[in-house]
C-alpha cells in the first residue's frame, strides 16, 4: 500500500444506482471537478444494454436522500494496453474514465474523479481521456475484490480507487461497490476517503464479505502507525466500531542533520527503535469452526537505544549524511497475528493479544494516540 502519512477519515456511505435514492451521511453530492484533460483515446463499440428486470433490493438495505437520473449507457472504451478489459466494462459502466501516464511510463486507469459519479460530468461519455499528470482528482483504480458486500448472495464487485498524488482539500481515496445491470455494471454503495487497497475479503456466517485491510498515518521522526480495520458495507461508518488492532514502527534511515547531537530527537531519544512489517495478510478458517479469521504475518525488530548504541549512532554522523537501518537493525523474527470475529467486531486471540500487550511495553506514549480508533 502507498504510505500516505495522514489520517483516512470516514466519508460517505450511499447509493448510485438507477432505481434507488442517493444516500449521503455528512455532505450533498459535489459537482463535477474541472480537470486537466487532453486527447481522447480509441473506444470500443458496445451496444446499449438489454432490458432486464433488475433483481429486488433488500429491505433492510441503506436508503434516503433525493433521487437522481441513471448515468446514460455509453460505449466501452477500449483498454489501453496491459489493462484488462474487465476493468474498463466496469469503469465505462460508472463513470466518465480517464488514463494516467506517469513519468515512468506506467498507464493508470480510472475515472475522472471520485465517487458520487452522479452528475453529468461525471458520467460515461464511451471516452477515455488522458489525464495530467498533476490533476487533483483522477482517481486511479487500484484493486477490484469480488463478493457480496451489500447483502447475503449478491454478485458484487467492489472497485478501490487511489489518487495517485496527495492534494489537501481533495478526496484521494474511495471505494465503489458495483453489481451487473443488464449487460453492465451500477455502482449500489460508495465510501469517499476510505482505503481498500491491499485488502483481504472475509465472509461473515450471514453471507455478507467485509473487506479487512489497514492504513497509516505518522511522521519520520515520530513513527508510523498502521491499524487494522474492516470495511461493512451494509452499515453507516462508525469510527470506533471498524478498527481492532495498531501495529506501529519508527525503524527509518535517519538522516543526521539534527546537530550538534542527532541522538537528541526520535527514535534515538525514545527507549526503543521498532520496525514491525507487515509481510502478508489473508482470510482463513484455522480452527474449522466455518467463520474465518483474519491472519497478519508481521516481521518484527527492535534495537533498544542504550548509552554504547547511541555512541555508535554519534560516530556514524561524523561519516556518513544518514543512519541506515542495515546498521543498527537486528535480523527480524517472523510473528503471525490472527483475530477472530466475534458478532460484528475483530478480537485478537489470546496469544496474539500477549504478543502485543509485550510490544507496548517499548512504544512511546504518543504511539497510543496515532489512531483513529481505539482497541478493543
Amino acid at each position: 500500500m502507498r504510505r500516505s502519512f495522514r489520517w483516512v477519515g470516514l466519508g460517505l456511505l450511499g447509493l448510485d444506482a438507477c432505481s434507488r435514492p442517493a444516500t449521503t451521511v455528512d455532505s450533498p453530492p459535489r459537482a463535477a471537478a474541472p480537470n486537466s484533460l487532453a486527447r481522447p483515446a480509441p473506444s470500443a463499440n458496445s451496444a446499449d444494454p438489454e432490458t432486464t428486470k433488475e433483481e429486488p433490493e433488500s429491505a433492510d438495505a441503506p436508503a434516503g436522500g433525493e433521487p437522481h437520473p441513471c448515468p446514460p449507457a455509453m460505449p466501452i472504451p477500449a483498454a489501453p494496453p496491459g489493462i484488462d478489459q474487465k476493468w474498463m466494462e466496469y469503469l465505462g459502466s460508472i463513470c466518465a474514465v480517464g488514463q494516467m501516464t506517469l513519468s515512468d511510463g506506467t498507464t493508470l486507469v480510472g475515472c475522472r474523479d471520485h465517487a458520487p459519479h452522479d452528475v453529468p460530468g461525471k458520467w460515461p461519455d464511451g471516452a477515455i481521456l488522458e489525464v495530467d499528470e498533476t490533476a487533483t482528482v483522477f482517481a486511479a483504480l487500484s484493486s477490484v475484490y469480488e463478493g457480496s458486500f451489500t447483502r447475503p448472495g449478491a454478485k458484487e464487485i467492489v472497485l478501490a480507487f487511489d489518487s495517485p498524488f496527495m492534494v489537501d482539500s481533495h478526496i484521494t481515496q474511495s471505494v465503489v461497490v458495483i453489481a451487473p445491470h443488464g449487460a453492465r455494471w451500477r455502482a449500489v454503495a460508495y465510501r469517499v476517503d476510505e482505503s481498500a487497497v491491499g485488502f483481504a475479503t472475509l465472509r461473515r456466517s450471514d453471507g455478507v464479505d467485509l473487506l479487512v485491510g489497514h492504513d497509516e498515518f505518522g511522521g519520520l521522526h515520530d513513527g508510523v502507525v498502521s491499524w487494522f480495520y474492516a470495511i461493512d458495507f451494509t452499515t453507516q461508518p462508525k469510527q470506533h466500531d471498524r478498527c481492532f488492532a495498531r501495529i506501529p514502527f519508527n525503524a527509518f534511515d535517519i538522516p543526521c542533520t539534527f546537530q550538534p547531537d542527532p541522538t537528541e530527537l526520535p527514535p534515538f531519544s525514545d527507549d526503543s527503535i521498532v520496525s514491525i512489517e507487515i509481510a502478508s495478510t489473508r482470510a482463513e478458517d484455522l480452527d474449522g469452526d466455518g467463520q474465518a479469521e483474519f491472519i497478519v504475518q508481521v516481521r518484527y525488530a527492535r534495537q533498544q537505544n542504550t548509552l554504547q548504541f547511541l555512541d555508535r549512532v554519534r560516530a556514524w554522523c561524523k561519516t556518513q549524511q544518514y543512519v541506515l537501518t542495515s546498521q543498527y537493525l537486528p535480523a527480524p523474527a517472523s510473528h503471525t497475528l490472527v483475530f477472530e470475529l466475534k458478532g460484528q467486531r475483530f478480537l485478537p486471540t489470546t496469544r496474539t493479544r500477549k504478543l502485543l500487550d509485550s510490544w507496548r511495553t517499548t512504544w512511546p506514549i504518543r504511539w497510543e494516540q496515532y489512531t483513529p480508533c481505539p482497541e478493543p
